[in-house]
């Protein structure tokens, strides 16, 4: 192979070689996706599932308000967010738990993962059917 001096033929190698390692890399992320594409029902339900009530999270909010001093919240203010992810893994624990799971080692991951869940209706509650019982004249 004759040696490589031209910066073209120098960046065309290097693209070569890195698709040669990317492809099969993304093929086989692709494939591990597509497996989690539908979450299981007890993981639905998991993920909907609130530890609090929205009136203690709605105290904790006014607590770590008065705690900085806060009489406003002003969103997408760092003080918000700091306070919404100290707050979250209380009222979703789960959804904390469940986050690093299947190889959701990266927060790329985790955040895909948090989307697709999301995206999901909460379970609708089971309903028993009762039986019905006979009135008379209808039973034979």
């Amino acid at each position: 192979m004759p040696e490589l001096t031209a910066p073209r033929d120098i960046l065309a190698q290097v693209m070569k070689d890195g698709k040669d390692v990317m492809v099969p890399l993304l093929a086989e992320q692709l494939k591990r996706e597509a497996i989690d594409e539908v979450p299981s029902d007890e993981q639905r339900r998991l993920w909907w599932q609130r530890a609090l009530t929205p009136e203690q999270e709605q105290q904790e909010w006014m607590n770590e308000m008065a705690a900085r001093g806060l009489t406003e919240l002003i969103p997408g203010s760092p003080e918000v967010t700091e306070i919404g992810l100290k707050i979250a893994p209380k009222v979703y624990p789960s959804r904390f738990d469940m986050m690093t799971a299947e190889g959701r080692d990266s927060q790329s991951a985790q955040a895909v993962w948090s989307w697709k869940m999301a995206k999901t209706k909460p379970p609708e509650p089971k309903v028993e059917e009762q039986p019905v019982m006979p009135t008379e004249g209808e039973a034979y």
